[in-house]
């Protein structure tokens, strides 16, 4: 979705005070710690309160299977499957499974909450597909005649002001500010308006969810930041593990909302720094992957690649593999340009593409055309390597080995001293050496030093007129050396 930043989210102050929240002041921070240090209901109980309908937490719906595990489609199935119960009007079925997913904090394989889920599927009249007018205005009544038929209930309050919410955005719209009409601007404010009117009538109560809603409605009546913090305050401290608070949030800071460039990366590490070691980098991982998207996000490159990576494999441990989480994953390593992880993780999806993550099956399989080309050049470097080592390893090859050092060191020194004074560690690279000793080929990593192994090769392979190749001929043709380059001599000798 591309949008802009409302007009009226640029106040100078609210900016400011931005700032000093999330540098550590002590607004968002700690509250965030002291939520996350206090016990959270234990399992089974129900972190919900008042809206507790039943001492059980045992539901007898007969569930079918949905393993985000194996089948990239699973947590989108199961959402269709409960918007299907609703247009079927089976009300207590809803009732006994949202009461079931509420009161033992179910998870899907990857860390999803299947309570959230449960909402969302029921946000919209058709999950993932087009709706017209009429699907919206048959799917509210249908949640209204389900509050009708339940007058104790939160649940179908919850979504009913979840669907509102979702109207809003319908009838907005997904593009730029200026391209919305004005009575599209008017039909929002009158939805989100229902929607917080609707979650005002059962505060009382409150469902985990409650919060969440409230927090889109914060977006989209573009509430001041002092009111949509103590918001989130509020909904972490209600329920830290819920982590879909700090997502939603996340998004509000960025730039073409309320927030400015760094803003989200900074509550993102500070919400997940108060967790465990254990699960700290897993949290970074989860509420991060609503900033991450196909379109172009700045605020991306502002997070850590190393964090989410290892917060990857934190929540694939703590609660299993995840095709959606893997799918993320490998737009993250793009993103990064970091192509190995990406072909890695691409390898292990196969076909079952995330249409949510990479938004279109061409730009997939582009990327996947992309990460085979550089992991098959990544697989010749390394086979190259262990060659190029394995001659190392030999007497013959060590002594052929050290000659080349020298002479590498002279030409540093003599030619390329300015291209090395401000490289610290040592490197090698792997030359391939024809028969009279002339250089054919050469590889090294990305990381290396680029210009100065230039400066290097330049050199040598073009040698001055007239003279013979400074490497004498090797053990064999073809034959591949492993050439360790010290720049420690040339950074000493300008000092």
């Amino acid at each position: 979705m591309f949008i802009s930043r409302p007009a009226a989210a640029q106040g100078t102050w609210e900016s400011q005070m931005l700032r000093s929240i999330l540098k550590g002041s002590p607004v968002v921070l700690s509250v965030i710690a002291a939520a996350c240090i206090s016990p959270s209901p234990a399992r089974g109980q129900n972190p919900a309160g008042k809206n507790s309908q039943s001492s059980t937490a045992v539901c007898s719906v007969d569930e079918p299977s949905f393993d985000p595990a194996t089948d990239v489609n699973g947590i989108a199935n199961y959402k269709r499957w409960v918007s299907r119960l609703l247009r079927q009007r089976k009300f207590d079925e809803l009732e006994c499974i949202a009461q079931s997913a509420r009161a033992n904090k179910t998870r899907f394989s990857g860390g999803e909450w299947k309570i959230h889920k449960f909402y969302v599927g029921l946000e919209e009249p058709n999950p993932g597909m087009h709706s017209t007018e009429h699907d919206w205005k048959t799917h509210l009544a249908l949640l209204q005649q389900w509050s009708d038929a339940k007058p104790g209930s939160i649940t179908p309050r919850t979504a009913l002001a979840g669907a509102y919410s979702d109207y809003g955005w319908f009838a907005r719209g997904g593009g730029y500010a200026d391209t919305v009409s004005d009575s599209g601007w008017q039909l929002l404010q009158t939805r989100m308006r229902k929607s917080e009117n609707i979650l005002n009538e059962v505060s009382s109560f409150k469902d985990v969810e409650w919060f969440v809603i409230m927090e889109h409605v914060a977006r989209g009546e573009q509430w001041p930041m002092d009111r949509a913090v103590d918001l989130v305050q509020k909904a972490i401290a209600f329920e830290p593990g819920y982590f879909y608070y700090q997502r939603v949030f996340a998004t509000f800071l960025l730039p073409k909302w309320y927030g400015q460039a760094g803003d989200t990366s900074h509550f993102i590490a500070a919400s997940a720094d108060v967790f465990p070691l254990a699960q700290r980098d897993g949290i970074y991982f989860l509420i991060a992957m609503d900033v991450m998207c196909a379109c172009d996000e700045p605020e991306l490159k502002n997070l850590s690649w190393a964090r989410l990576l290892h917060g990857y494999k934190q929540v694939e441990r703590q609660y299993g593999a995840s095709m959606n989480n893997l799918n993320s994953l490998a737009l993250m390593a793009v993103k990064f340009n970091d192509p190995p992880d990406a072909y890695d993780a691409l390898q292990k999806i196969g076909d079952d593409w995330d249409s949510s993550v990479w938004g279109t099956q061409e730009y997939f399989e582009h990327i996947k055309d992309w990460t085979a080309t550089v992991g098959q050049l990544q697989d010749e470097y390394r086979a190259i390597r262990k060659i190029a080592e394995g001659n190392r390893q030999t007497p013959q090859g060590d002594q052929y080995g050290k000659i080349a050092d020298q002479i590498f060191a002279g030409i540093l020194l003599s030619t390329c001293s300015s291209k090395a004074q401000d490289i610290h560690e040592k490197f090698d690279m792997y030359l391939k050496i024809g028969g009279m000793g002339n250089v054919t080929g050469v590889i090294f990593g990305p990381d290396d030093p680029q210009k100065l192994i230039g400066c290097l090769m330049g050199r040598l392979v073009v040698p001055r007129p007239g003279q013979p190749s400074q490497l004498a001929p090797p053990p064999s043709a073809d034959y591949w050396l492993q050439v360790h380059v010290d720049p420690a001599p040339v950074q000493a000798s300008v000092r």
